[in-house]
């Protein structure tokens, strides 16, 4: 028996991973790899193969290694909306593989549009060393920083932009106008908004400080933490797995060239190429009320095929709390200051009450229905559904005198205006 260590990665090879809606995190390979399940054995036989630092391994025969040139690559801090990050990540094999932890081919069948929330902008960058690489999979040593805030009308594209390369100036290449900082819109940024850091290879200690601390709350400590990380990337023992290239199991069924299989696989590539073309949209329930009633309570359903869901996420303003939730379905209840009784059919702005809470909408890009349902008591009430800038506006107003309508829309993933 061979004394030549193994090289363990290779074990990842030919396992599948779980990237459906509402699954694994894409940018967080830990998380992905958690639920890998073993699909294509690998070669009991081994070769010894001798890594770019000298070390020398044992891999399954079927697997390939290919040293590289090595080196560091800085990957430009980017900035956009969710739905336009998701399009890079989803149409560039190689942008995702630097920005991300998830490669998909083209056939794959997959979509980032599930991990990136479509109402925030997202500042991206990444760091990474390769050195070799084993097929089908990628190897290194990278940092990478997502940071995201609520794509809001008090921060644009742009301020948010500005915050984070301010945030993370010096590190790798960043570049930022540190003055900003002392700003009202920058403290702003720095109470709303998320970030997540993560760091793969390089020595333990590195890798804990630089996903766990803040750049602001000392600056030059930070950068001396990354640069002494950086120094550890140069050889086997501290590179890690830096992205994955995944197909579906229906198009690797189909390639696979055995017979037996396509009825499987025209199945599988049928039923995952319909869920991957889900969208996960968030957005806003808003209602007004100008009624009778202390309690108003109100209904939003959406037109029930597979895969579609509305989904109550949080409070937003005021008081609207949930009283039923199905899949497709939302009934919301107002706490309202009633309008008095002596003028039942005159709106007293003062005496209205408005709200609203946040919502999730799982859906396919097709054609849909929007029902909603107002109260019948004596007032005058508004309820719209709003997944801008993801989806359309779906509203019953005020002006609207119907208590109960279906309203079709072109799709619940394009924007768009609908109701009265």
């Amino acid at each position: 028996m061979s004394s030549t260590s193994q090289f363990t990665d290779a074990q990842l090879l030919g396992q599948s991973v779980v990237l459906l809606p509402r699954g694994s995190d894409a940018f967080d390979l830990d998380v992905v790899l958690d639920q890998k399940r073993r699909i294509v054995t690998l070669s009991e036989d081994q070769s010894t193969v001798t890594f770019p630092d000298g070390d020398t391994y044992a891999i399954p025969k079927n697997t390939k290694l290919t040293n590289s040139a090595g080196g560091t690559t800085t990957n430009s801090m980017r900035v956009e909306t969710g739905t336009d990050l998701a399009s890079m990540l989803d149409t560039s094999a190689s942008f995702s593989a630097s920005y991300a932890g998830v490669s998909a081919s083209t056939s794959s069948q997959y979509s980032y549009s599930h991990s990136l929330s479509t109402a925030k902008v997202y500042g991206v960058m990444s760091v990474d060393h390769r050195s070799f690489f084993l097929e089908l999979d990628y190897d290194g040593s990278p940092v990478v920083l997502k940071v995201n805030n609520e794509l809001t009308k008090t921060e644009t594209k742009e301020n948010f932009e500005l915050h984070v390369k301010a945030e993370y100036n010096g590190i790798a290449d960043v570049s930022g106008d540190v003055s900003i900082k002392q700003s009202s819109d920058y403290k702003a940024y720095r109470q709303t908004r998320e970030n997540q850091v993560y760091v793969r290879g390089g020595t333990d200690a590195s890798r804990v400080e630089l996903s766990t601390s803040q750049p602001d709350n000392n600056p030059e400590e930070y950068r001396k933490t990354f640069n002494e990380w950086a120094q550890t990337l140069n050889n086997s023992n501290t590179a890690s797995l830096v992205n994955i290239r995944v197909d579906s199991i229906g198009n690797s069924l189909r390639k696979s060239g055995n017979p037996d299989y396509e009825p499987a696989a025209r199945k599988l590539i049928d039923a995952l190429g319909y869920i991957s073309a889900l969208r996960v949209i968030q957005g806003q329930i808003s209602v007004e009320s100008f009624g009778t009633t202390e309690q108003p309570e109100y209904t939003c359903s959406l037109h029930n095929v597979p895969g579609m869901q509305l989904k109550y996420i949080s409070a937003g303003l005021g008081n609207l709390s949930p009283v039923n939730q199905e899949p497709t379905s939302l009934k919301l209840r107002l706490q309202a200051n009633p309008t008095p009784s002596s003028e039942p059919d005159v709106i007293v702005p003062q005496s209205g009450t408005s709200a609203w809470a946040n919502v999730q909408v799982t859906t396919p890009q097709e054609a849909s229905v929007v029902h909603l349902e107002k109260p019948t008591s004596k007032g005058w009430y508004s309820l719209v559904l709003d997944l801008q800038p993801g989806g359309p506006k779906v509203q019953s107003t005020v002006d609207d005198k119907q208590t109960t309508r279906d309203i079709p829309v072109d799709s619940l993933a394009i924007s768009g205006t609908y109701g009265t």
